[in-house]
């Protein structure tokens, strides 16, 4: 059970959560935030908008280290008691600094658990044991538990990874704990009793020695952070794994010549169904699955929830300056940046499944995992979907009920996302329509589309689940994408009706059109994407209107529109009714409109192209895009260029 806020554990978390360093913690991200101010005067603001931004980040980070103290505070806790626990200390906190914030002259404070947004696992062996796996989990230490064994088999964020060691009981032998970003990189990490201390020596998966320390510590602990690479309990430090990129899987070797205590949390989701959260693998017959913690009578290791990212409002009043506010706060570091695919890339597809097109003269290359699918629809490679640290290209394959939206990433893996038959309303819209990947209005990443009924708006996680985003009243074609058109500092999602007419959905719901925002539809639709053209903070939508002209729609935000045609005298671009991308192809520094050339007569290759200097008239030129052997590189008029 998770103390009330008036025990003395309680009291201590409290406290605690104001001081605790925050360099194991990740940043937040802001959303849905409302600032203003009364007429005053210019310094009288300047100073209490001060007030204000400490109020939000001190505010962020102590409720951040709350959390962390929560999550770490008991084995064997429900996830519904620790979500009671966090709004009901996120309280206290905020009472007591509401009670500061009085004294000091400020009207008014306030900060209030909102919700969860993701759960994660914490994986305890919370006594001292050998760090084998205890696949019956029925006797403290069966003598015969593999020494060999994963406890994180499959490729997942870690935000926490801390050993206790037991030095007096651990062997002078080495146990290996290997971790693997699945990226053509493995960490081992080779841990025995040297003394009083524990040697630490990190080698990569060629043998090639990293870093070695000796670490000490307090009596016969010690206490090592293998994810930071250091020592907690003693001045040591040697390379930790977040360097890696991409998710971690952990295995362990001669797991017996070293006792102690480890926590493990990782960025999966919490079940309440034991089998269905988190498996170790090793060679025992008959191994069961990690029991939960708060299940009683069983042997460790076991699991236990954690809260991962959660979001919290918070509000701050005085006769000048109020905010009003709702933050995302990240418990745990997401780990380095995503595995991306290289500035410049391209993608298109036919039959013959998806093509990368690696910039203007690079190679073209069909991904060998899609030659099987037939790619009717798809979308930009902008983010990773399914958290396993590798960009992901949404498309789809199959029509009608057949059709079935997947991912396939850096790695050029493709995985099932949905069905048509996941979708409540009809199918997934395949024909002349687009995809966008991304989070919006603090959603988990998620591929959105749109059904075959023209009319509502979907997104689909990586697990399957899919969400009614929006039914707006005019319908919806394609998606363009999510990003802040309109200058109000929030993203917008940007869609093409069901009449081709641009379009952006706010979060409070409300859709409005985008100014001259028509767009042309013929084999597919011109339904380009939202880029930051001019990196004025706020993004443009691109896209090919009726005439085959290329527009960049600055309108939401008042900047008008711009019309590229003719840009030859000779009608170019003349670009094709079909999906177009902003890139940097020719690695200028500076970014292209790239599009399907539309082909001026039946059967003519349909090649891609790009307008050089999209933004300076009279510096603009119209581009064949050319692979490694110079020859043209054809597109689709119905899919475009992505």
């Amino acid at each position: 059970m998770i103390p009330r806020p008036d025990d003395e554990r309680g009291q201590l978390l409290l406290i605690g959560a104001v001081a605790l360093a925050l360099t194991i913690l990740g940043l937040a991200l802001v959303t849905n935030t409302v600032l203003y101010t009364e007429n005053v005067a210019p310094g009288e603001t300047t100073l209490e908008t001060g007030d204000v931004e400490e109020f939000s980040d001190g505010g962020q980070s102590s409720v951040r280290s709350l959390l962390f103290r929560l999550n770490h505070a008991e084995r064997n806790v429900t996830f519904s008691a620790l979500e009671a626990a966090a709004e009901r200390n996120t309280t206290g906190y905020s009472t007591a600094l509401s009670q500061l914030s009085a004294a000091s002259g400020t009207q008014f404070t306030r900060i209030v658990y909102r919700e969860t947004n993701h759960s994660g696992t914490r994986i305890v062996q919370g006594v001292d044991r050998p760090l084998t796996y205890n696949g019956s989990h029925s006797t403290p230490d069966a003598g015969s538990d593999p020494a060999d064994w994963q406890p994180v088999p499959s490729r997942t964020q870690i935000g926490w990874f801390v050993l206790n060691v037991d030095v007096r009981n651990t062997s002078e032998r080495a146990t290996r704990v290997s971790v693997g970003s699945g990226l053509g990189n493995e960490w081992t990490y080779r841990l025995n009793r040297s003394g009083g201390n524990v040697s630490v020596r990190v080698t990569d998966d060629d043998g090639v020695e990293l870093a070695s320390d000796s670490c000490g510590g307090v009596g016969t602990r010690v206490l090592l952070d293998l994810r930071r690479g250091t020592g907690l309990s003693g001045e040591c430090s040697f390379a930790g794994f977040e360097q890696l990129s991409g998710p971690k899987s952990v295995a362990v070797e001669d797991g017996d010549n070293l006792v102690g205590r480890y926590g493990i949390v990782v960025n999966e989701t919490w079940d309440t169904d034991e089998s269905n959260t988190l498996d170790p693998e090793s060679s025992a017959s008959g191994s069961e699955s990690y029991p939960h913690c708060s299940d009683g009578g069983r042997q460790p290791p076991c699991l236990s929830p954690v809260v991962w990212t959660a979001t919290v409002g918070m509000e701050y009043r005085s006769s000048n300056v109020g905010l009003n506010t709702n933050r995302t706060i990240q418990v745990y570091e997401a780990g380095p940046r995503t595995e991306a695919f290289g500035a410049g890339t391209l993608f298109t597809a036919d039959t013959t499944g998806l093509k990368v097109i690696e910039g203007d003269s690079g190679a073209v290359t069909t991904i060998p995992a899609t030659t099987g699918d037939t790619v009717e629809a798809a979308g930009r490679a902008s983010t990773d979907v399914d958290g396993d640290g590798d960009e992901d290209v949404p498309y789809v394959t199959g029509t009608g009920a057949g059709a079935e939206l997947k991912l396939v990433d850096t790695a050029g893996e493709v995985s099932s996302v949905v069905t048509s038959a996941d979708v409540p309303s009809g199918d997934i819209q395949h024909d002349k329509t687009r995809l966008a990947s991304g989070t919006w209005d603090g959603s988990d990443p998620s591929v959105f589309f749109v059904d075959d009924n023209n009319d509502r708006i979907y997104r689909a996680t990586a697990d399957g689940t899919v969400t009614e985003v929006a039914a707006p009243s005019n319908g919806a074609q394609g998606i363009s994408g999510i990003g802040d058109i309109d200058g109000d500092d929030e993203d917008e999602l940007v869609f093409a009706d069901a009449s081709q007419q641009l379009r952006y959905l706010e979060t409070d719901g409300s859709v409005s059109s985008v100014p001259d925002g028509q767009l042309g539809s013929d084999g597919g639709v011109g339904a380009g994407t939202v880029a930051d053209l001019d990196g004025d903070g706020t993004a443009a939508v691109v896209g090919v209107d009726g005439s085959n002209d290329i527009k960049i729609n600055r309108g939401a935000s008042g900047g008008g529109t711009t019309v590229i045609s003719d840009v030859t005298g000779g009608g170019e671009p003349a670009a094709a009714k079909a999906p177009i991308t902003v890139a940097d192809v020719d690695d200028d520094g500076g970014p292209e409109i790239v599009y399907v050339r539309n082909p001026p007569s039946t059967g003519s290759p349909e090649e891609i192209r790009y307008v050089d200097d999209p933004l300076t008239p009279g510096s603009r030129s119209v581009v064949t895009l050319t692979d490694t052997d110079g020859s043209t590189v054809d597109g689709s008029s119905e899919t475009g260029v992505l």
